[in-house]
């Protein structure tokens, strides 16, 4: 089981729905810790997934968005044994 995961998440991209209360309603019955980062320009994502595997606090990285966003997250988890997931 997951315990901490951090959400890439591009608000640009996707459906326009209420994405952090979905994820909140979904992941605190279990008590699970979750964070987020924005991407506000392209190279964001990729930035964001190295700074967060440098920490390596989390026990899942999950991308949010569009395809630039899902293949910048994923180019820089390339050879991390955390777990990668995209949120469609």
């Amino acid at each position: 089981m997951f315990e901490n995961i951090h959400f890439i998440i591009n608000p640009a991209a996707g459906r326009n729905r209420p994405i952090l209360n979905t994820i909140n309603d979904v992941l605190a019955p279990y008590g699970i810790q979750w964070d987020v980062s924005i991407t506000l320009k392209e190279g964001d994502g990729k930035r964001h997934a190295e700074r967060i595997l440098r920490q390596g606090e989390v026990d899942l990285i999950v991308a949010y968005g569009g395809d630039g966003t899902v293949m910048d997250v994923a180019n820089a988890m390339v050879g991390s044994k955390v777990p990668f997931a995209v949120l469609a």
